[in-house]
């Protein structure tokens, strides 16, 4: 298999940081539908490895979506995604689709470098149907709809998300574990959120809160 196993470090990473305290619930209680409120970018200043050269780069504010912030919104992007069924010619295409498709994939741990912001990220779901449209929310707080594809570019698996809001298209370099249960999402120069690890965990079901999860907060409630 060409990408099927990953080194226990990276995970070890992502699970030592999950009690990260870092502001913000991620509700979208406020989400405002019409009009951003706040920049779903900045600006990041990157080096050319080659030339050395300083240039400017937008990258998203937020590591996963603008509805999972301090100041969350939903603004729908001018243009929508269309879904097409991934191509699945192989054996190990098919098996790759269809670990992807089945049942949730939840965020339980994100490392963002020189950010603690992990904890309001946890939660975060992605549900990818066969037809190439997927979902996503927080908790039982559903965010948004897209369409999503996946490629082998040399050794490496990519998982592209095109969602329907403004903000939030990613483009992740993926790793699925042995029993295809756990996923590791890094982010990609595409958008300019290398700097970005997710651990995701295979559910049956979207958890409520964190204390289904086995997480608990400040009080110990779990809430």
């Amino acid at each position: 298999m060409k990408y099927l196993l990953f080194p226990i470090t990276v995970i070890l990473f992502l699970i030592a940081c999950k009690n990260d305290p870092a502001p913000g619930t991620g509700s979208t209680s406020n989400a405002n539908p019409q009009q951003p409120q706040h920049p779903i970018t900045e600006t990041k200043m990157m080096v050319d490895s080659v030339t050395g050269k300083a240039y400017d780069v937008q990258r998203p504010v937020n590591a996963i979506s603008t509805a999972i912030s301090d100041t969350p919104t939903a603004t729908k992007d001018a243009v929508q995604p269309h879904a097409e069924p991934p191509e699945a010619a192989s054996a190990q295409s098919k098996r790759i689709v269809h670990a992807l498709t089945q049942n949730y994939w939840v965020i339980w741990g994100l490392s963002r470098i020189g950010q603690k912001a992990n904890r309001p990220h946890q939660g975060t779901w992605f549900k990818f149907s066969p037809d190439g449209n997927y979902e996503y929310g927080h908790f039982s707080q559903p965010i948004g709809k897209g369409a999503w594809s996946w490629e082998y570019r040399g050794e490496k698996a990519y998982l592209l998300l095109d969602s329907e809001l403004l903000g939030d298209d990613r483009e992740w370099s993926f790793l699925l574990g042995r029993d295809e249960d756990v996923m590791i999402w890094v982010g990609t120069e595409r958008y300019h959120t290398n700097d970005i690890q997710c651990k995701l965990q295979k559910l049956l079901f979207i958890p409520k809160n964190r204390g289904e999860m086995g997480y608990k907060d400040e009080k110990g409630t779990g809430k």
